[in-house]
């Protein structure tokens, strides 16, 4: 049975959303609020800037390297901060090679746990309106995996893969594809990207931005800092107008209707269970396969849109979440077991 958080299982394992927080860069181990469940990224910035001593990233490292590579580091005095080591207890904390020179504070791109969600009120929950329903099914997992009279292993493990077949799609999923200041093209590159090729960009002098770095699907950065006011344009991937009203229309084209009309029916099914929604499942893929039909006529026509689509994975690719296999090796493999109750990862 899979247990735990719908919502913080989903943000943690697809790294969607990031939040920026700002430490301080005390002496000693660095210890981060409870709701931090992974650390991506770390810039030392001093509090006064100094010729010596300017925004410096702190890339990860473990101890086995430090020792083997910087050997000495423990006898070192005080400077710039170069490479950091997360323990692995928690809560989250990291250790940094070199301690600080100068007072100053960690700049610090997370993924965090969403605050428990309550019965008496909403609660917020910032995964993309597109992707909601990725954390539904593992709520979903969960309350047919109980041991009680309600238990259900079919629908159980349905929904335990609809769930990792969609945290598989959030890891690649692009969410800018292009972007324009005061409307003139910038290159969009992942922040990892950023920081090895355009090293220490938040410590250069501000002046007109030349490049947007993003990371996760809410998180952009502009390098070099910007020295004034400018119009920053982004062509984005949005979230699935809805209709407010009855009699509103969905954002769809014609050809679209009896693909997601399968789908509809498909995932109403869920709540009938047993023979009768197993009978849907040819109906979900030839939702899939519509999806998939749809997504090869866009590339058809743009020659260029496999490297629109790949640029997301730039980030997964040089700072990944986890290691091996890659999460766009998952997605096959996540459609097909999909439709198959009782088939595992």
């Amino acid at each position: 049975m899979q247990g735990g958080d719908p919502a913080g299982d989903s943000l943690s394992e697809s790294g969607c959303t990031i939040y920026e927080n700002v430490v301080a860069a005390n002496p000693g181990r660095t210890f981060l609020e409870d709701c931090v469940m992974d650390v991506r990224r770390v810039c030392w910035i001093p509090n006064i800037w100094q010729r010596q001593f300017t925004p410096n990233v702190v890339l990860p490292s473990d101890l086995w390297a430090t020792q083997s590579f910087n050997a000495g580091f423990p006898q070192k005095g005080s400077g710039y901060p170069l490479v950091y080591r997360r323990s692995t207890e928690p809560r989250v904390s990291f250790d940094v090679d070199i301690q600080p020179a100068v007072e100053g504070v960690y700049d610090m791109l997370t993924t965090e746990n969403e605050s428990p969600l309550r019965t008496t009120f909403a609660t917020i929950i910032t995964i993309p309106d597109d992707w909601t329903h990725v954390a539904k099914y593992l709520a979903l997992s969960v309350l047919f995996g109980r041991e009680s009279l309600a238990k259900d292993e079919l629908r159980e493990d349905y929904c335990n893969q609809r769930w990792k077949q969609g945290t598989a799609f959030m890891q690649t999923a692009p969410a800018v594809l292009g972007a324009r200041i005061n409307d003139v093209p910038v290159i969009v590159d992942s922040v990892s990207n950023g920081d090895f090729y355009l090293a220490n960009w938040q410590g250069k002098r501000a002046s007109q931005p030349q490049y947007i770095f993003y990371s996760g699907m809410n998180m952009l950065g502009l390098a070099p800092v910007p020295n004034g006011r400018y119009t920053v344009t982004v062509e984005s991937l949005r979230n699935m107008p809805l209709p407010m009203s009855d009699d509103e229309q969905l954002a769809i084209g014609k050809d679209d209707i009896s693909p997601v009309l399968d789908c509809a029916q498909h995932v109403a099914m869920l709540k009938v269970g047993g023979g009768e929604f197993v009978r849907t499942y040819p109906m979900y893929k030839n939702f899939l396969r519509h999806c998939a039909l749809y997504n090869s006529r866009l590339k058809a026509s743009s020659q260029w849109l496999e490297w629109l689509d790949l640029r997301v994975r730039e980030e997964i690719k040089v700072n990944p979440i986890f290691a091996k296999p890659d999460p766009a090796d998952v997605e096959p493999r996540a459609q097909e077991v999909a439709l198959k109750p009782g088939a595992s990862f």
